[in-house]
């Protein structure tokens, strides 16, 4: 992959979850990148455009793409962000969601950014790699949780590290329970949201962090525990 990140400006792509927890981040992330001189194409569901469009600070520099969903047996049309329905419908939204692969692909076809952030197409690396995209994961989450996910997911099939985790992210059997229940179930038309989070992280080219340097310093331990165990 001859990718030149040392150019003066650069042409990021952006493909978020789609749900406003995710969207609104991703646009923060854009709005700073544009405010650097860098280009954004910015890939969003088209029912939520007229309330993102206020946040793009720089639109001489940060294009958004609305992007239709695809129909799915049993979704409401009408349901194209998380905050649209209940938990057992984002199954369906999320099946949907992956069906927007072939036109996301079509638009960095011919677009051609230098790079792509993503966090929940999981299919995205692979796609950007044969695009000669970077392709790079942002979670948007804080650190500290999702350090907890990705060392819990390592240990699904590699004993813990003995201190993890630590007294401040330890929690409640019952809580636990949860975390392990989400995790393994299905999340989409055969993958779970546990799988969807390991491809993403490991096989992107770059990982970065909504977080603040002290805190992400401090768990740098536990997330390199977890990539290492892949």
């Amino acid at each position: 992959m001859n990718i030149n990140l040392n150019k003066q400006h650069l042409h990021f792509a952006m493909h978020p979850r789609f749900a406003m927890g995710h969207l609104k981040p991703y646009m923060q992330l854009s709005n700073n990148l544009a405010e650097q001189g860098h280009r954004v194409t910015f890939f969003l569901p088209s029912k939520v455009h007229p309330s993102i469009s206020p946040f793009n600070s720089h639109p001489d520099l940060i294009t958004l793409i609305p992007i239709t969903l695809p129909p799915v047996s049993g979704l409401d049309p009408n349901f194209q962000t998380t905050a649209d329905c209940d938990l057992p419908a984002q199954y369906l939204l999320a099946a949907a969601f992956d069906k927007t692969a072939p036109v996301i692909q079509s638009h960095l076809q011919t677009l051609q950014p230098d790079a792509i952030f993503f966090d929940f197409a999981h299919w995205i690396p692979d796609m950007a790699k044969t695009l000669g995209i970077l392709s790079i994961c942002f979670y948007s989450s804080p650190a500290a949780s999702l350090a907890y996910l990705l060392v819990k997911l390592a240990g699904y099939d590699r004993p813990l590290p003995s201190d993890f985790p630590p007294a401040c992210l330890a929690l409640s059997k019952h809580e636990n329970n949860c975390v392990d229940s989400f995790l393994m179930g299905e999340y989409g038309e055969g993958i779970t949201l546990g799988e969807r989070l390991k491809m993403s992280g490991t096989q992107c080219d770059m990982i970065a962090f909504r977080t603040f340097r002290e805190l992400l310093l401090n768990l740098t331990y536990y997330h390199t525990f977890y990539f290492e165990a892949w």
